[in-house]
Parts: C-alpha cells; sequence; structure tokens
C-alpha cells in the first residue's frame, strides 16, 4: 500500500528509481481546480482531533477485525457519521480575508508579481461573495442547488478515509475522546494496533472542484498539525514498541469484542 510505496521512495537503495531526472526551467505545478477558500471550521463539541491506526497482524483477516472493531467502537462513542463529521453546515462559511485565500493566490495565480496576485484575489473573492449570496437566498439553477451546496460539499468530505491503515477526524468532546483513547491504549498495549493522535479545535478544509455542482472531493484535516503530527505520534509508540520488543511490532492477539 501506500506505506510499501513511501518507503520505496525515501530507503537510500531505492529512492533513485523514483527520482525525476531530467526536470525543465519552465516546468510548473498544475494546481487546477484547487481551492482554499472556507474558513478554518471550529468543532461543534469543542474537539476535533486527527487519529491514525494500524493494526499490527499481517494476516488479512486478524487486521480486518481489528479495523472493523476500531470502526465499531467509535461509532459507539462518537454516533452516527452526521454527529462526528467535523465538517458541520452551521459551521461552514466561506472566507473573505486575504491571510484565508492568500494559499490558493500564492499557488494558482498567473504569476508571483504583486498585480497578478492581487487580481486573483480579488476574483476568487468576488465568487466568494456571490457563492455567500446565492447560497443564502437558495438560489436554484438547472445545473444546481445552491441551497444544497454545503450540504454536497459535506457528502463529499473524506473525513474518514482507508488505505493501509485507518485515517479520521472526528469532532468531539473531552470526555470521548478519553474514552476512545482508553480503548486505543489497552489494544497497542496488547499489541494489536499501533496508533497517533492529534487534539485541536477546529479542522480545516481544501477542495478539488471538477464541478461546481458535480464531480468535487474535499480534503479534510485537523488544524495545527493534524495528520503530520498524529504521524509523528504513531512513530513514537512503534520505537517505543520496537525498544520493549526488538520488532516493530508485538505478537497480535485476537481483538476484543
Amino acid at each position: 500500500g501506500l506505506s510499501y510505496a513511501t518507503e520505496l521512495i525515501k530507503h537510500p537503495n531505492t529512492s533513485n528509481l523514483y527520482l525525476y531526472q531530467n526536470p525543465t526551467d519552465n516546468a510548473k505545478a498544475d494546481f487546477s481546480n484547487l481551492e482554499c477558500r472556507w474558513q478554518d471550521i471550529p468543532s461543534k463539541y469543542g474537539e476535533t482531533i486527527s487519529l491514525i491506526v494500524k493494526a499490527t497482524s499481517n494476516q488479512g483477516d486478524l487486521a480486518n477485525l481489528t479495523y472493523r472493531k476500531i470502526i465499531e467502537k467509535i461509532d459507539t462513542i462518537y454516533g452516527s457519521e452526521e454527529l462526528l463529521n467535523p465538517v458541520d453546515k452551521n459551521y461552514l462559511n466561506l472566507g473573505f480575508s486575504y491571510q484565508k485565500l492568500s494559499a490558493e493566490t500564492r499557488l494558482c495565480a498567473q504569476s508571483s508579481k504583486l498585480s497578478h496576485r492581487m487580481l486573483y484575489f480579488l476574483k476568487i473573492w468576488f465568487e466568494n461573495f456571490l457563492g455567500w449570496l446565492l447560497m443564502r437566498l437558495k438560489v436554484k439553477f438547472p445545473d444546481g442547488d445552491w441551497g444544497a451546496y454545503k450540504r454536497n460539499a459535506i457528502a463529499a468530505t473524506d473525513y474518514r478515509k482507508f488505505d493501509d491503515m485507518l485515517r479520521m477526524v472526528i469532532a468531539g468532546n473531552e470526555a470521548q475522546r478519553k474514552q476512545l483513547t482508553d480503548y486505543l491504549e489497552k489494544n497497542y498495549k496488547q499489541g494489536k494496533l499501533v496508533y497517533g493522535l492529534h487534539i485541536s479545535d477546529r479542522a480545516l478544509m481544501t477542495c478539488l472542484v471538477f464541478e461546481r455542482h458535480g464531480r468535487q472531493v474535499h480534503f479534510v484535516d485537523g488544524a495545527d498539525g493534524g495528520y503530520a503530527v498524529a504521524a509523528k505520534d504513531m512513530k513514537d509508540r512503534l520505537k517505543e514498541n520496537a525498544t520493549d520488543s526488538k520488532s516493530a511490532f508485538r505478537t497480535p492477539v485476537n481483538p476484543d469484542d
């Protein structure tokens, strides 16, 4: 999976195989359809956590059982998807400050010239204002319903995803987080999983918008480090585990009921 691909890129014995050897002077990254126009999204319950969990078993059935138990536990603690999703329409607001729109402006302006950046900023500021007005008035066009725009955007968020490990951004409170960490820590000490967690009070959302009322993907992360800090937390546990057992993972046992 992605972990193996990352290792191939980073390892000195294999990294050269994936190195782009002949970059041109005018090579430019393609940021088409990338948008960063929403304000930070405060947690409706006080906390937004970024969570990464990896089952330690190399046996597919046992690892899948571990992940299923984790997801069931999260659903028990936090409730339905609507409740734990960190993106809530009542807290989802477009940004209008230069600070909020500067990331997209720097990436997508025609050049780094101040005049080009200001023109791009004014363009997306006006688009945000128009979008805010259309959503507020719940205007409907043949190609889309602006009154449903936030709801459709939330449906396209990736707050829960699974590649070769489980990654989630969850809205909740301190008591819920303590229940979750107690469960994760118990299973970590039993050698069933390793995890990393980061706590914030808000979420961030970056968007790929291919069609304004169609294909969209909204990437969600916790603020103040999010998944990056959670990954470091998980690596610290892996090192601790390796030190204790002289192995990257403990011997797995069957997950709890």
